[in-house]
């Protein structure tokens, strides 16, 4: 019996796949200049059919191989170069724009404009900017939101009637840069260029919008025109959870899903399902393919329909880059089988790579490439042939080709044969067979097999085997990424499955209904929709609170590449061993029995490496990283708002504030009905830097005052990690406090002058709760000869009533009160605290203009050391009661030790700026 496994014979196209990717990588990892890569490659390409006539085949395949390589690093040093040229970042860098500032841009509409709740995105095609009076050619796509601040506002966009392909004039401000400035923080920067932008931005009023040119219509605008109108459709007709459910899972729009609905199937691993997928387009192929075969016997009809539908819906949902991997690879899936080819998953697998990496080299560094190549690996090279070998051993029955019965455990046959085996299909066999034969099946297959319940059992059972197998599979990437881990999501995913396929398609049966009848008899209708999605989210709510149904893990640490390999190891040594396993072999030859006992010797410590690595990675048996025996604070960027993390001598934690938006209120409210699912500042700045340095767990959270700038990370901080205790004043709001409360964490009120002792350091609640900036808590910690004072809010009145009371303010470290506010930082104060070190929470270029110039200017005339979390990242200062230790995260956007002195870092960025200066102006910056 040979199976028809991913053999090397059927994916020649596998190599040159990995070599391409390899090319890419490679470029990444040195300074190679694009001439020598594109040499490198055009020498392969005269030489390889050279080597194929008259060469030997080894050496024709090794160049062949290296063209590929080469070919790879040529490709992406291309695609980097050009995208650098007439680049909004180019012109940044060489000062021609400045950062944030209003600049005219001329731009056409690249694809239908994105509705949000309050909102509006538009994707534009540059064609050109200006500012001060000069325009430069510049070329990229950028997303830009023009904000609905009242119904006025959206009345004047509507009245632009703007569609795809419309030329724009507006004026807006642009952002190249989002990433916060802390270890562990995800590369906004990056995850924006894998989505092909170079840069976002916003527009503060349509007026600020010109259309210059209506676009003109087409087939791409059309099909956009399509998804917006039901889009529109659904939201206006039905309630959420539902329209958001339909809206996101059937075209890609997620601006609609409230965190309650989206939140259980994040916590659940299910979060897959609400994102268009190879899932959603196999789906919608095989309705397709079905339906024309209802219709026509004509292949070349029913496989071109089905391959212009696929195309036309990854078109029409925004062709985004998972949407267009999965059409590409069900093209080649498609082509393949109509031309009676043998198909080979692992060979369509690596030509849509090779296609899609030629296309857009840098997605090889996306992880959404990343993760669903990997997934449809482990489909294809584990679970599929697994699948195929079950399939075999339940259907078995003696053949020429099949004489001998499997070779496997009873167990494993009996299962096997109550999911394939065929009862009435033997019957009909053996009445058409001169020699008679009785086989024994396990007498529940015989049952399954006459009540017809096997489709429906193989489902199930290979939804599980498929879903485990992907996430035993992405454990390691899980964790790393997204710090999630859920036991339970290979029965949770056949759950909210079936729940989310109903609700799609209640969905598309409701917009082919509306267009025969008007909404309002469609009412019962629109209450089984609504009904389901809400079932559907109450579903996944509940599953996702069983116990393993997800949770959140931080790094393991130093060890953690060194088990990711073992892990990597085990796992392809179980791959390959269900690969070479052929259960219907003969199995009785001289060695074969030596073999199967290697084999299973092999696959048992295989299945230990995964199961002791899962297990360590899961449990997260070891300790977070701190500095035994010193007291260290680290200032947290978290744009316009305030973060400490206070790591004490033997390594219990405290955080004092959390962040969060001092504008958008993004905390629950009765007023606030729908709550957007989306990343606060815990998820993006705070969460990862603590899960960065292995901590689960903090032992004390403190709010100086109510502000949503300072308390907007609790609620994600407290759903996310296990907290010891919520420090709070007797007039602290009611947000902190229900917060705590509703994550049942015991709360200790603090009162000005009080003063206790944390592993040898002295805490002194210094002032704090009254109501406002004024009443925040003011906090002295000591240790040794050093101390640090945080002011939180404070203001003048606070400062002079803390003078006037005689209170002791000297300290070596200033957390500079209110982010550098020019209403705080009095004389008088500063130079009672006297620090030599003083620290600015803000945000880069912030809307209160803060910090202020003359609070800098005071700082500084007294000799102090300033550092500004908007500039330096996250700036962590320690001691051990007599040195005073400062590192920065981001010094010239790298992280480093801090060890240069002020003038060198200085003297190198502006040999940064001039450089780049000279480098850009011998390329396109000529005025138009």
């Amino acid at each position: 019996m040979s199976f028809a496994s991913q053999r090397g014979g059927l994916m020649p196209l596998l190599p040159a796949g990995l070599a391409l990717a390899g090319g890419i990588f490679f470029s990444t990892l040195t300074e190679c200049f694009l001439g020598l890569w594109t040499g490198t490659a055009t020498l392969f390409i005269v030489i390889t059919p050279i080597l194929i006539w008259r060469g030997p085949n080894w050496l024709a395949t090794a160049s062949l191989i290296g063209g590929f390589v080469a070919s790879g690093g040529a490709l992406h040093s291309v695609t980097r170069v050009d995208r650098w040229l007439d680049s909004p970042r180019a012109l940044y860098d060489c000062g021609a724009l400045v950062a944030e500032e209003p600049v005219e841009i001329f731009a056409r509409l690249a694809a239908d404009p994105e509705l949000a709740p309050d909102r509006i995105y538009l994707k534009l095609e540059l064609e050109r900017l200006r500012s001060l009076q000069r325009t430069y050619r510049a070329r990229g796509v950028v997303r830009m939101v023009v904000p609905f601040n009242d119904d006025r506002s959206r009345l004047e966009y509507d009245e632009l009637e703007i569609r795809y392909g419309a030329r724009l004039r507006l004026i807006g401000q642009l952002r190249l840069r989002r990433e916060y400035g802390n270890p562990g923080a995800p590369p906004f920067d990056e995850i924006l260029e894998s989505q092909g932008l170079a840069a976002t931005g916003w527009v503060r009023s349509p007026l600020l919008i010109e259309r210059l040119d209506p676009g003109r219509r087409s087939l791409t605008a059309r099909l956009y025109s399509v998804r917006s109108e039901a889009i529109r459709r659904f939201l206006r007709h039905l309630p959420q959870p539902a329209a958001g459910l339909l809206v996101a899972s059937l075209f890609g729009n997620r601006y609609f899903l409230s965190r309650d609905a989206a939140e259980p199937f994040r916590i659940g691993g299910t979060f897959h399902l609400l994102v268009i997928s190879g899932l959603h387009m196999t789906m919608i192929a095989t309705v397709v393919f079905w339906l024309m075969r209802q219709v026509t016997d004509q292949r070349l009809l029913s496989y071109g329909s089905c391959l212009l539908v696929v195309w036309c819906y990854g078109v029409m949902v925004g062709a985004q880059p998972a949407v267009m991997r999965a059409v590409v690879m069900l093209t080649l899936v498609l082509a393949a089988q109509y031309l009676f080819r043998q198909l080979s998953g692992g060979n369509s697998l690596a030509g849509a790579g090779l296609l899609l990496l030629a296309w857009e080299p840098g997605d090889l560094f996306d992880p959404g490439f990343q993760v669903s190549y990997l997934t449809v690996g482990v489909i294809l090279f584990l679970t599929g042939p697994l699948q195929e070998r079950w399939l075999e051993i339940g259907r078995w029955r003696p053949s020429a080709r099949t004489p001998w019965p499997p070779r496997v455990s009873s167990g494993l046959a009996w299962v096997a044969e109550i999911l394939y085996w065929d009862a009435w299909r033997h019957k009909l066999e053996r009445r058409s067979q001169r020699v008679k034969f009785r086989l024994v099946k396990a007498r529940p297959a015989l049952w399954a097999s006459r009540l017809h319940i096997q489709p429906i059992l193989r489902w199930i059972v290979m939804t599980v085997v498929t879903t485990t197998g992907v996430q035993v599979a992405l454990l390691p990437v899980m964790i790393s990424s997204f710090h999630r881990v859920s036991l339970m999501s290979p029965l949770i995913n056949i759950i909210e499955a079936v729940m989310v396929t109903a609700v799609m398609a209640l969905g598309v049966l409701f917009l082919v209904v509306l267009q025969l009848l008007p909404a309002d008899r469609l009412s019962t209708l629109i209450s089984v929709i609504d009904q389901t999605g809400r079932w559907t989210v109450e579903i996944g709510a509940i599953t996702a609170a069983w116990p393993g149904g997800g949770w959140r893990v931080p790094d393991f640490g130093p060890l953690a590449t060194a088990l990711y390999l073992v892990y990597g190891l085990a796992l392809l040594i179980g791959t390959m061993l269900i690969n070479t396993w052929n259960p219907l072999a003969r199995g009785d030859l001289p060695g074969d029995k030596r073999l199967r006992r290697l084999r299973r010797l092999t696959g048992i410590f295989a299945a230990s490496l995964i199961a002791v690595v899962s297990i360590l990675l899961v449990s997260h048996p070891v300790g977070h990283s701190f500095e035994p025996g010193r007291l260290s604070l680290t200032f947290l960027d978290v744009g316009q708002g305030d973060s400490i993390v206070v790591s004490f001598p033997r390594g219990r934690l405290m955080m004092i504030d959390s962040g969060g938006d001092p504008i958008r209120q993004q905390l629950r409210t009765e007023d606030q009905p729908f709550q957007e699912d989306r990343p606060g500042i815990a998820e993006a700045a705070i969460l990862p830097y603590l899960w960065s340095r292995g901590i689960d767990r903090l032992d004390w959270i403190v709010a100086t005052h109510d502000d949503n700038d300072h308390i907007g990370g609790f609620e994600e901080i407290t759903r996310n990690l296990k907290i010891g205790e919520a420090l709070h004043t007797e007039h602290s709001g009611g947000k902190f406090l229900a917060m705590a409360r509703a994550s049942a964490i015991p709360l200790r009120q603090l009162e000005a002058g009080q003063c206790f002792e944390i592993e040898g350091v002295t805490v002194e609640v210094i002032a704090g709760g009254g109501a406002g900036n004024n009443g925040s808590l003011v906090i002295r910690l000591t240790l040794g000869r050093r101390s640090f004072l945080l002011t939180g809010d404070i203001e003048k009145r606070a400062e002079y009533a803390l003078i006037k009371n005689g209170h002791s303010l000297k300290a070596d470290v200033l957390k500079v009160a209110h982010h550098g506010s020019a209403t705080s930082s009095t004389p008088d104060f500063l130079d009672q605290a006297e620090p030599v070190i003083a620290v600015i929470s803000a945000g880069r270029n912030n809307l209160f203009g803060h910090p202020s110039q003359l609070v800098r200017e005071r700082l500084k005339a007294r000799g102090v050391v300033v550092y500004e979390t908007a500039q330096d990242g996250a700036i962590t200062i320690s001691t051990n009661g007599i040195d005073l230790l400062t590192s920065r995260y981001r010094v010239d956007s790298v992280a480093v030790r801090e060890s240069i002195p002020p003038a060198a870092v200085s003297f190198l960025q502006e040999t940064r700026h001039w450089l780049n200066h000279w480098r850009f102006s011998l390329t396109h910056l000529n005025p138009l």
